[in-house]
């Protein structure tokens, strides 16, 4: 069945967060101001990635971390 495997997320920050998440040992995607300097729309972005192998655990991770990092 067809499924979602890359989106943006939107979080404040983004660069800043990404790296808090690495300090997690999560690897959160890319943030994209670091391919689009000059598009604000695209400041605060991440680029996420999921596969089939991804598991419902590793994005309750995600997300429970980027609760963490982001408060």
């Amino acid at each position: 069945a067809p499924y979602l495997n890359e989106f943006a997320v939107r979080v404040p920050a983004a660069a800043t967060v990404h790296a808090r998440l690495l300090d997690h040992d999560v690897l959160a995607g890319l943030p994209l101001a670091n391919w689009y300097p000059h598009d604000a729309a695209l400041r605060d972005a991440l680029l996420l990635a999921t596969t089939e192998l991804t598991t419902e655990a590793d994005i309750e991770r995600l997300v429970a971390a980027l609760g963490e990092v982001s408060a």
